[in-house]
């Protein structure tokens, strides 16, 4: 059994542009490694999301993965709430509670158009 890795994840769109610019500028933000960056198209992400409550393939979406063992459904934080989750977790607080002044419907609409438009 592998050992329990305590860095939380993001797991993303490897095939989307935007995507990748904003884990580049994660990473820049976490030179500590707090979060693991994955590839939604990773093979061993499947489990994770079977894991956390989510059907893989069924969405192209940001997804945090809070550094729990194991992970438990309904723990994992999609699109923006992912974003905001994963700033909190490398210790960015006030840009996470800046993005929580935006409603969670206005932000997660922008990300779904901007989703939409990315290709």
């Amino acid at each position: 059994m592998p050992a329990f890795d305590p860095r939380a994840r993001l797991l993303f769109d490897s095939e989307c542009s935007l995507c990748r610019a904003c884990v580049r500028r994660l990473q820049a933000l976490d030179p500590t490694g707090r979060i693991e960056c994955i590839p939604l198209q990773d093979p061993g992400t499947d489990a994770l999301l079977r894991t956390g409550g989510l059907e893989p393939g069924t969405f192209d979406s940001m997804v945090f993965v809070p550094a729990a063992d194991p992970v438990q459904p309904g723990s994992l934080r999609l699109r923006t709430d992912g974003i905001v989750a994963a700033l909190e977790a490398i210790g960015r607080r006030r840009t996470a509670a800046a993005l929580r002044l935006v409603p969670r419907p206005i932000r997660d609409a922008a990300y779904r158009l901007i989703a939409r438009l990315r290709r």
